[in-house]
């Protein structure tokens, strides 16, 4: 048994979805009588199977029911986003039940009538791209109910690593628009709006700083290179990796490991060379793993970049000086056959004194400007991104044989991200 490599936070803030800082989410409890009370999920058990760049993963939940009387247990988590979820299973009361897949509608009105009838049930509904909720109901008290869904999708692989990365917070988001009349139709921390009639399904509650989870959670992946060769593998968390027959690692967390961010695995393969196809056969079984080419350089064209800056009050602190240095640092990678343009954004969309609104050329004193600019912005107001995000993408409407980037650099996510797309798709 060996110790792991731990893959540095300054990487961590390049590898999408990954959060230092944030609380490990929690569910609740609900009475038939609707009010709320304690934690339900009591265990957690994910076992991550990795043959060359697929994953399966295995994500076991198991709660329980602490009350005297019959509860409906809910529990809002995240998975991978990139990965399908491909078999789900329920053991209710000694009896294990198949799931089966129905539009959300379908499979709300089966579950009610399920509750209704005095049985016990389980539901689960993808409410975001990686954000789900879980429901059992009619636990009886001192009963335990346990959830397994299994997931397959693809790592992505970057500067020739593969990346896995499960997820163990949902981030908080931003809620806009007025309340909804009537009650909320989850069990989040956030009252439904007209702009996010769903935002109480998204917005679960966390623990308080310095709480300790009362959920024990275990986390196990086993990685086969399926023919790429050896694997060397980097942890975001304290890990330990024992290596088995056949050439499989497997990678174990530590336990007792404070779990309050994202676990992040790099895997690379082979000796230090670009990664490779390959094929595997495996009895009756043929594994084939197609690694893209890496693309040869082109002649550089004339850029037009447009850098949106999030200066919302969750920015405040040291995330609002590192947004300034990475926006400063975008401007001053152009040269005098570039253009650009700078906007900042909370409640209202604000540009540098002095610049014009368009594009500008990034001459030396237009940068210059740039810079000074952003260097005095501090945090205020709200994440109002669907306007400034539009009004950027307007300024890079006309292809003129020029390469269009849009950057935007925030720390977190707004929960009306349907309605953004829509306005800048066409």
């Amino acid at each position: 048994m060996t110790a792991i490599p731990t893959v540095i936070d300054e990487e961590l803030t390049r590898i999408a979805g990954s959060r230092a800082g944030d609380e490990l989410v929690t569910g609740v409890l609900r009475g038939s009588d609707g009010e709320r009370d304690g934690l339900p999920l009591v265990a957690m058990d994910v076992h991550v199977s990795v043959v060359g760049l697929v994953a399966t993963t295995t994500v076991r939940q198991v709660f329980r029911n602490t009350l005297g009387t019959g509860i409906e247990a809910v529990y809002i988590f995240p998975l991978p986003d990139r990965a399908a979820v491909t078999e789900f299973t329920a053991d209710l009361a000694g009896r294990r039940i198949e799931g089966v897949l129905q539009e959300r509608q379908a499979a709300r009105d089966t579950y009610d009538q399920a509750i209704a009838g005095g049985h016990r049930a389980a539901l689960a509904e993808e409410d975001r791209s990686g954000v789900f909720t879980t429901t059992v109901g009619n636990l009886q008290p001192g009963e335990e109910a346990a959830l397994t869904l299994v997931l397959t999708g693809p790592l992505p692989v970057d500067g020739g690593e593969a990346t896995l990365r499960f997820p163990l917070v949902v981030p908080p988001r931003y809620i806009p628009g007025a309340l909804l009349d009537g009650p909320s139709v989850g069990a989040g921390t956030a009252l439904d709006t007209d702009a996010v009639p769903d935002a109480s399904r998204i917005t679960p509650p966390v623990l308080l700083p310095g709480q300790s989870s009362p959920v024990a959670l275990s986390l196990t992946a086993t990685i086969d290179s399926a023919g790429l060769g050896p694997v060397a593998v980097r942890s975001s968390l304290h890990a330990v990796a024992t290596d088995t027959e056949g050439g499989t690692t497997t990678v174990r967390l530590h336990p007792g490991e404070r779990l309050n961010r994202d676990v992040v695995l790099r895997l690379a393969f082979g000796s230090g060379a670009e990664l490779g196809c390959a094929a595997v056969l495996a009895e009756d079984t043929i594994q084939v793993t197609l690694v893209p080419a890496v693309a040869t350089a082109t002649a550089r064209r004339d850029r037009d970049v447009v850098v949106l800056l999030d200066r919302s009050g969750s920015m405040d602190g040291w995330k609002m000086v590192a947004a300034r240095r990475a926006a400063a640092r975008v401007v001053d990678t152009l040269t005098d056959r570039d253009r650009f343009a700078v906007l900042a954004f909370d409640h209202m969309a604000e540009h540098p004194t002095g610049l014009d609104r368009g594009l500008v050329p990034a001459l030396d004193r237009n940068r210059f400007a740039a810079v000074g600019w952003l260097a005095g912005l501090e945090a205020r107001g709200g994440t109002e991104l669907a306007g400034p995000l539009e009004e950027c993408a307007d300024l890079l409407r006309v292809d003129e044989g020029r390469d269009r980037i849009l950057v935007l650099v925030t720390d977190g996510q707004v929960g009306y991200e349907d309605r953004v797309l829509a306005r800048i798709s066409p």
